[in-house]
């Protein structure tokens, strides 16, 4: 330890944009350190100062608070004076209340590692590189909102906003006693602190699905079904079924051990690793369906889902008018209104950009499986699981290309040099990075919700 006027360090200050210093560069030459205030061993002063910068900026330099508080009040200006015909400017509104939500659950699940007993990592960067250009948007974004008002200081915004800092409240700064003074955050009364670490068997699932993924050959599979040959699939689908990947979904009392929905984005992300093909979400989303909605159709359906005989599609409202894979599936169930419906068919073929995923929108009609407030409810839930697993699926599939893409600049080379070592395609990935932990933060606080 040192003092910032002893011999040798000198301090400069760095303005802000409104004149006032509020950092600091400090530069030390041939300063001397008593042995008495010497922290740790020597030599590694260094380590010490990156792991409490680390700490600083994983845990505490920016409070999820602010920037919930600050994407609100965004929220709030948005309804107020926004052109609901400007659906860009209604986009980045969306963006700023998302990425508050995705910081809050990064923040909680480096806390949960930490409480485990790890160290911070990469993870303290890739927080101060996202609320960085945060803090930007959610400026600009109220700048725009606001149009030519934006230079009053008057506004909700301005004074909920203290210049650099979204959230922090200018009462705070006028009262620098209560500033010290806020509160811990704790959970609110009712509510459970959310889990973020995986437990053992958790992690020794997804290694069972990696290593049975790895030796079956997905990249043929994947080329025999967009090929048109479902064989290789179906037995692939199969084995996942012996693994109890569809059991997740199944209640018990239909041959599942669901609904296990920490189990099943578990497994959805080794199935988006390897670019598994099939209806997976839908087939997910059935067994929550068809459980919910009860009777005969379930006794019929819902065992050969858990097991993995049975492959299903659905179609259903507010999720878009197609069915996936249609033509593999055993059945396809639709949804319109209180009515769920067994599809007479596959339906009519519309071209997708990916062909291992065949787009099929079902015909009307069909046999009548269930009805009534039931089915809504059914609908409701089995939507929440497969967006649920279509995002767990992505995600699974963005951390492998991302894995693939790094391998690939450390050997591909230019001017001599990996083309992984350029400062351009550096921050590319970097951006790749970040955006894949935000959303596994996403994914992860989904699922225990």
């Amino acid at each position: 330890m040192f003092g910032l006027r002893d011999p040798g360090v000198t301090v400069r200050p760095v303005g802000r944009l409104d004149g006032k210093p509020a950092f600091a560069e400090i530069f030390l030459d041939g300063v001397f350190v008593p042995d008495a205030d010497v922290i740790g061993e020597p030599g590694q002063g260094w380590r010490i100062a990156m792991a409490a910068t680390g700490d600083e900026r994983g845990l505490t330099l920016r409070s999820p608070g602010r920037y919930l508080a600050a994407a609100g009040r965004l929220t709030a200006l948005w309804r107020e004076a926004g052109d609901p015909a400007d659906t860009a400017l209604r986009d980045r509104v969306a963006d700023a209340v998302i990425g508050a939500r995705a910081y809050q659950l990064f923040t909680a699940a480096s806390a949960s590692r930490f409480a485990a007993g790890a160290s911070l990592g990469p993870e303290s960067s890739l927080n101060k590189v996202f609320w960085s250009g945060y803090d930007i948007a959610l400026h600009e974004t109220a700048l725009d909102l606001l149009g030519p008002d934006a230079e009053r200081a008057d506004t909700a915004w301005a004074e909920g906003t203290s210049s650099p800092w979204p959230g922090r409240s200018t009462r705070d700064e006028r009262d620098p006693a209560r500033h010290h003074r806020r509160a811990a955050a704790r959970p609110a009364e009712g509510t459970a602190l959310m889990r973020f670490v995986l437990t053992g068997e958790q992690r020794e699932f997804a290694r069972s699905l990696d290593a049975l993924l790895r030796a079956a050959d997905t990249p043929g599979v994947l080329r025999a079904w967009a090929g048109g040959d479902h064989g290789p699939g179906r037995a692939l689908w199969r084995r996942l079924g012996d693994a109890g990947v569809f059991a997740l979904a199944v209640p018990e009392a239909y041959g599942g051990v669901g609904p296990l929905p920490v189990e099943a984005a578990v497994a959805c992300v080794e199935l988006g690793r390897y670019a598994v093909p099939g209806p997976v979400a839908e087939t997910l989303a059935a067994g929550v369906l068809l459980a919910g909605a009860g009777g005969p159709a379930a006794k019929e359906w819902l065992p050969g889902i858990a097991s993995g005989a049975a492959m299903v599609s659905l179609r259903l409202p507010g999720h878009g008018p197609y069915a996936l894979d249609a033509d593999a599936a055993d059945a396809v169930f639709t949804v319109d209104g209180d009515g769920l419906r067994r599809a007479p068919g596959p339906g009519e073929l519309s071209v997708s950009a990916d062909p291992a995923r065949r787009l099929f929108r079902p015909g009307p009609g069909g046999e009548p499986v269930a009805g009534g407030r039931a089915v809504e409810a059914a609908s409701r839930a089995a939507g929440d699981w497969a967006s649920f697993a279509t995002a767990a699926l992505a995600l699974g599939c963005g951390e492998e290309l991302l894995r693939a893409t790094v391998a690939y600049v450390r050997q591909r080379r230019q001017f001599g040099v990996p083309v992984g070592s350029f400062q351009a395609v550096k921050h590319r990935l970097a951006d790749t990075l970040l955006g894949l932990e935000f959303a596994a933060r996403c994914c992860t606080g989904r699922r225990w919700s």
